[in-house]
């Protein structure tokens, strides 16, 4: 893990000053300083100006969640929780707070009903000094343990194949750090779990910021455009220019041929290949190397490659099953069509069948787990707005939920919370600061 802050000067300014802060607890905060720092004896439910209260906040995510976003959510407190003095100074109130919490990662289960749930973060303190912090910490949970719990899900319906990123560009910038480090988390609790070793990889250096994950991607639509079309010499001028350690991986649904394309591709890249390692230069041998093909169909269109009499079914658009297979057979046997010498054509069917397929363009949790069910050969699957899904056709709805469950009297702890929920712990929380009570 990277060791850099989460929030620069400008973010900490805009949030002690209260600017992502929602009116309901602006409007408290205003009634709270109108009040006297010593109890009313005559209306024991009017609170002390500086009164105490403890917050627990829950995940509603059913059946469960990936805990992410808490290194953040503990930089905002210590740096933001305080008051004003004066209107012009802030006065830093963080030692006066206790708090608990879980560590990222962990694996949160609901049901969805707010009363069953465990606590992930319990703050205790003067109510006035963190208040105005509710807003903008849940919602760093929220998106951080939505893009974490997607990406675990979207992996797990993959029988734990890759699945990369392609995230970032369906968002803003702003949020390509936050994504990057929760998509990690994702990853890693995945493999956790299933005792995998997936590499944590993602397609921005923002993305990676906190992780310090490698940066991986293929070339773009655009890169082909550039070149004429001719996805054969753009692969050819990359694999001859691009370092020998990144991927090479032809996108092949330019002219939404993917079998021509593909093969052109990979003839090329061989013939280029083999003159390498009669060369007895290695280093070229592996320049000229394709990791893999991948298939970015639009949903619209129906690849050229698919045959007659399936053209107009509807489950043929976009990337299909019968496309992906049509595409691995040839790519399996393309050697046989190459002009090669006999005692190359081992080497060339060996070279043939590396070549992996990426299926990316519209996969959600369910089709990636339809492809599975169905055996179809793919090898990786790229996603985009499923791992910032947040709908419940899905099951991709991530949000947290905070309340008071207790209130501090002069007698000590009143536990009170809404109709609903309930004060509640978990053993995993960990201490951050203070000494509260479980």
């Amino acid at each position: 893990m990277v060791a850099e802050s989460w929030l620069h000067h400008d973010a900490v300014q805009a949030i002690r000053s209260r600017q992502f802060a929602d009116p309901p607890y602006l409007n408290l905060l205003e009634l709270l300083d109108t009040l006297s720092d010593e109890p009313t004896t005559d209306h024991p439910n009017i609170p002390q100006r500086n009164l105490g209260v403890e917050i627990q906040v829950i995940s509603r995510r059913s059946p469960f969640a990936i805990l992410a976003g808490i290194p953040r959510v503990l930089e905002m407190l210590e740096k933001c929780v305080g008051e004003w003095s004066g209107g012009r100074r802030f006065a830093a109130r963080y030692e006066d707070l206790d708090i608990w919490s879980l560590d990222d990662g962990h694996l949160i289960a609901s049901d969805g009903v707010p009363v069953n749930s465990l606590p992930v973060l319990v703050i205790s303190g003067t109510y006035r000094f963190f208040a105005h912090l509710k807003t903008p910490l849940l919602g760093t949970l929220s998106r951080a343990s939505r893009v974490a719990t997607n990406t675990f899900r979207l992996i797990d319906a993959a029988g734990g194949k890759p699945v990369f990123t392609f995230a970032a560009r369906y968002d803003p910038h702003e949020v390509q750090e936050l994504d990057g480090y929760a998509y990690g988390v994702g990853v890693r609790t995945f493999n956790t779990h299933s005792g995998s070793s997936l590499d944590d990889s993602v397609s921005t250096y923002a993305n990676a910021r906190f992780t310090g994950a490698s940066i991986v991607g293929t070339l773009s639509h655009e890169a082909i455009a550039c070149f004429g079309g001719d996805v054969a010499e753009l692969m050819l001028k990359f694999a001859e220019t691009a370092p020998v350690d990144r991927l090479r991986v032809a996108l092949v649904d330019f002219s939404n041929d993917c079998l021509r394309d593909a093969e052109r591709a990979m003839r090329v890249l061989f013939e280029k290949s083999l003159e390498a390692r009669h060369a007895g230069t290695t280093e070229d041998e592996l320049r000229y190397r394709l990791d893999g093909v991948r298939i970015d169909t639009s949903a619209e269109l129906v690849d050229l490659s698919v045959s007659n009499d399936r053209r107009g079914l509807p489950e043929e658009r976009g990337v299909s099953a019968s496309l992906v297979r049509a595409l691995r057979s040839m790519m399996d046997s393309a050697w046989k069509g190459w002009d090669i010498p006999a005692d190359e054509r081992a080497s060339a069917e060996a070279w043939c069948r590396r070549v992996r397929i990426i299926a990316s363009g519209g996969f959600t949790e369910s089709r990636i787990a339809a492809f599975e069910r169905d055996r179809v050969p793919v090898d990786a699957y790229g996603v985009g707005t499923a791992l910032l899904s947040n709908c419940s056709g899905e099951q991709s709805t991530t949000d947290f939920a905070a309340g008071i469950t207790r209130v501090m009297r002069s007698d000590g702890w009143l536990e009170i919370a809404k109709a609903g929920r309930r004060r509640a712990w978990d053993d995993r929380l960990i201490q951050r600061r203070g000494s509260i009570e479980s």
